[in-house]
Formats: C-alpha cells, sequence, structure tokens
C-alpha cells in the first residue's frame, strides 16, 4: 500500500535531479486578516487537498493564481510563500490576474465553456470568442512565468486540470528537453460532443505537449483517442495507449485518484461522539435514520435530483416520516455565472417545498447548510451519517464519497451514483441512476432496511478498497509511469 513515507522515498531516489513544479488554477492556501493578524486557511476542495499532501512528501514549487485578501503581502520578491505555514515544505509561486482575466479565463472558457462541455450533464457550453482568446493569454503568461522559474535546470512540471489544456505545448515548443505531465480530473466527452467545440483541435494539440496525460478512468481514455482519431491525423496506438504527433509521443494512462485514507479514518476513530456536535445544533427534528452528503453547489452534483428522491421516497414510504432526516452540507460555488447561481435559488425553494410538504411538529426531513467546517468537524459529520448520498451526473471521480467510507461507522452505507468515477472502484456501493427518482427512492429504503451484518461487510469490502486506492498511490503510480516513459 502506497503512504506518505513511500511517497517520499521514490521522489527522493528517482527525482532528485528534477525541479518538481506542480500547476493549477487554485492555491492551496488563502491568506486573510483575522484579529489584526495574517492567516492562512486551506482553499475548499478535495482535490487541492490531496494535492497539498503530495507536494508536503515531495517539496518543489507549486504555481497557481494569487487571490487571497492578503496574498501579495505575505509574498517575497519571487512572489513566493513557504508552505504550509507553521511547518513549510514547498514553495507556492503565486500568479497574479487582473479581475477581467479570471471572470473570462476562469468563469468563462473555463466554466461555461469546458465544464459544461465535458460534463453531459444537458447545460449547454457557451463558445465566446473572447473567454477563448482570455484563456490563450492566461496559458501564455503561466508558461512565461513558468519557464522563467525554470531557466537551464532539469525540470518535471505537473499541471493539473482543464484551465491548462494549452500550457503543455507551449512549455514544450520553447524548452523541449523539460518533462510536461497533466492529469485532467474532469471527464473526457465523447466526439460527437467534443466536436461542437469550435477550439477543440487547438485543446487537443496543447493536450498532445504532454509526455504523460492522465484521467481518473479508461472510457475517459477511449473518449480522448476517438476525439485525437477524428480530429487531425495522428497515429494513435490503443494497445500501449499513445498518440505520436509532429513526432512526439504522448502516452495517456488511467490514475484513479484517492484521498488520505489514514487520516480521515484516524480522525474518525478520535471521534467519541456517535452525532456530530454541528449536527446537533443545527438539526431540531427527533429523527431514527440521518443522511448526509457533501458537495458544491453545482449542477453536475445531482442536488436536485437528491431533493426528488428524498421526496418521493418520504410519499412512497409514510412509515419513514418524523423517522428519516436528511442533512446537506453545501459550498457556494461560481456564484458569477447565472446557471449556479439560479440553481443555487432552485435547491432552497424545492427544500423549503419539501420541508412543508412534510412538516410534522418540530420534524422536517431535510436541512441544507452552506458552512465552512474544520476537518475534525468535517469527519464528525461523515461519521455521523447511516447512509451518505453521491447522486453525480457526472463526475471524474468524487472524493467525498471516499472520505464518507474512510470516515463512517461500521455499518454506514454509501449511495453512489453510477455515473461518478468513484462507482468503477467503490463497488460494494449502494449504485443508483440519479435521473431514475424511483429507482433511487426504493433504494433507500433498502439501504436503511439493509441487514446490520451486510452492512458491515460491504463497508469493510468499501474501506479495503478506499485505503489501497488511496491519494499516495495515485500520486506514485502517477510518477512511476513518468519514470517508465
Amino acid at each position: 500500500m502506497w503512504t506518505l513515507n513511500s511517497l517520499k522515498r521514490l521522489v527522493k531516489d528517482q527525482f532528485k535531479d528534477y525541479n518538481l513544479i506542480v500547476v493549477s488554477f487554485r492555491e492551496p492556501y488563502q491568506h486573510y486578516v483575522s484579529n489584526g493578524k495574517i492567516l492562512a486557511r486551506r482553499t475548499p476542495g478535495g482535490v487541492g487537498a490531496s494535492l497539498d499532501l503530495v507536494m508536503q512528501a515531495t517539496g518543489g514549487t507549486w504555481a497557481a493564481i494569487g487571490n487571497g485578501e492578503t496574498d501579495k503581502k505575505v509574498v517575497d520578491v519571487d512572489d513566493k510563500v513557504g508552505l504550509p505555514p507553521k511547518n513549510p515544505k514547498y514553495q507556492l509561486k503565486r500568479i497574479w490576474l487582473t479581475n477581467q482575466e479570471i471572470n473570462d479565463f476562469y468563469f468563462g472558457f473555463s466554466n461555461q465553456t469546458l465544464w459544461p462541455l465535458c460534463h453531459i450533464v444537458y447545460v449547454r457550453p457557451t463558445f465566446d470568442e473572447k473567454y477563448w482568446q482570455a484563456y490563450k493569454k492566461v496559458n501564455e503568461k503561466f508558461a512565461e512565468i513558468i519557464l522563467k522559474e525554470v531557466g537551464s535546470k532539469k525540470a518535471l512540471i505537473w499541471v493539473q486540470d482543464y484551465q491548462f489544456a494549452l500550457l503543455p505545448k507551449l512549455l514544450k515548443e520553447k524548452n523541449p528537453k523539460i518533462k510536461v505531465a497533466q492529469f485532467w480530473h474532469i471527464p473526457w466527452p465523447t466526439y460527437e460532443i467534443f466536436r461542437t467545440c469550435p477550439w477543440g483541435r487547438e485543446i487537443l494539440q496543447g493536450l498532445l505537449g504532454n509526455d504523460l496525460l492522465g484521467f481518473h478512468r479508461n472510457y475517459h481514455i477511449n473518449n480522448f483517442l476517438n476525439s485525437i482519431e477524428r480530429s487531425f491525423e495522428a497515429r494513435v496506438n490503443r494497445e500501449d495507449s499513445y498518440v505520436r504527433y509532429h513526432g512526439r509521443r504522448t502516452y495517456i494512462r488511467s490514475f484513479p485518484i484517492g484521498t488520505d485514507y489514514n487520516l480521515f479514518a484516524g480522525t474518525a476513530k478520535k471521534i467519541r461522539e456517535r452525532i456530530s456536535p454541528f449536527i446537533k445544533n443545527v438539526v431540531k427534528s427527533p429523527y431514527k435514520h440521518l443522511a448526509v452528503s457533501v458537495d458544491r453547489i453545482d449542477y453536475t452534483k445531482g442536488i436536485l435530483e437528491r431533493l426528488d428522491s428524498i421526496d418521493r421516497f418520504l410519499e412512497k414510504y409514510p412509515k419513514y416520516q418524523k423517522k428519516f432526516v436528511y442533512v446537506g452540507l453545501g459550498a457556494t460555488s461560481r456564484e458569477k455565472i447565472p446557471q449556479y447561481r439560479q440553481l443555487r435559488k432552485d435547491v432552497y425553494n424545492r427544500i423549503d417545498k419539501i420541508n412543508r410538504k412534510y412538516k410534522k411538529g418540530t420534524w422536517v426531513p431535510i436541512y441544507f447548510i452552506e458552512e465552512k467546517l474544520n476537518f475534525r468537524d468535517i469527519v464528525s459529520f461523515y461519521k455521523s451519517g447511516d447512509l451518505c448520498l453521491v447522486n453525480s451526473l457526472d463526475d471524474g471521480m468524487n472524493l467525498a464519497s471516499f472520505e464518507y467510507v474512510a470516515s463512517c461507522r461500521p455499518e454506514g452505507v454509501l449511495m453512489l451514483s453510477k455515473f461518478a468515477g468513484a462507482s468503477k472502484g467503490l463497488t460494494e456501493a449502494v449504485m443508483i441512476n440519479p435521473y431514475n427518482i424511483e429507482q433511487t427512492a426504493d433504494k433507500i429504503k433498502l439501504a436503511l432496511e439493509m441487514p446490520r451484518k451486510q452492512k458491515i461487510e460491504r463497508m469493510q469490502i468499501l474501506k479495503r478498497s478506499a485505503a489501497e486506492n488511496n491519494v499516495f498511490q495515485w500520486a506514485g503510480t502517477f510518477l512511476e509511469e513518468l519514470l517508465k516513459i
């Protein structure tokens, strides 16, 4: 099993001569002022937390956009700051963008074009030339700064996600000797969908600047290779999974990401309370069964479908009224984008409608909380849930499912969408089609009524799988594959 120490050994033994640079849009920590002091807080998101652990193990430099309120006050003359705050293990190099660049590059092309294009949830992508030009400009800015950081040194650039599809090609054109690898954290669509993008050819060419390109699952690889074959002339070797284009090979592999299982499980073991103090403080309803979820408020997460399923469950099985409570922990997301603002309104309207429909005395079935909890409180929240609902309509992986499995009690039950990448590894979860409201309602009942012995047996298998397929395995196998190349 991969651990933090085994990852450290790999990097120390095999990559000691390389300058390792990780590139992402979101920085791992932001700086802010509290009571006159500048403090640092970890930015939300499972991937960022996972990469922070990887960087602590590997050292090097993390390049990302700085947008915290006091980020500029703590960097040195090279725009760098040591992280984590109390015990620095690596350097964060902050790159500054204007508000207009962030709006057009991130909220525009990244999240109104690429995000809906890659997630099959029936939200139409926006194809705007202004957004595309901003996306190109920011990728070029990152390339210029990273190349200056590398200089003449041997370097490994590990690019994260869909905001930097053009960056690998830009780096390789200026410095062919550096190694460039990228992990694409979201799904890759079918060619029939991808071909609608007016700049699809340039995006594919940018990604073929990588020496190694990683996806979560093999079906994402197949979709990507189909897009290559049907977009331009390139040699696609499906047996060895590589593309040869303009004399350069790009190897394509799957690397399912996980979380730090031992961190979540170890923290959960220290928590004695059966029910989180946070839930006790929030939930005023009596209940026997508690369902939980942790999501960003995003249309890919199936939040409305989940609420409709709970509505149908309570309607179809009225004996669970006054016995069942669902608590959703949400995080506001991309509020500058109209679809996200509307989704948030729709979520609260739907909750209000359902609660009014079933309210009996002090009991209502649904609580939805937008609050940032510290790590221990999140683990305690997971541990409180008899059932965790993951209704993703399309998801590269979904780390919340792994976090729940690591944190929950032995008899916890995970209900997992078959459209989440995690479903390929967490096979003992109760699988659902989130679009099938009737089926999901029935499976909530099935999960709650499953014999305790069966719950424990299934969760034991899930915990073993989550422990083995952890974040260190993801990083370690990715770097090992790069060594083979």
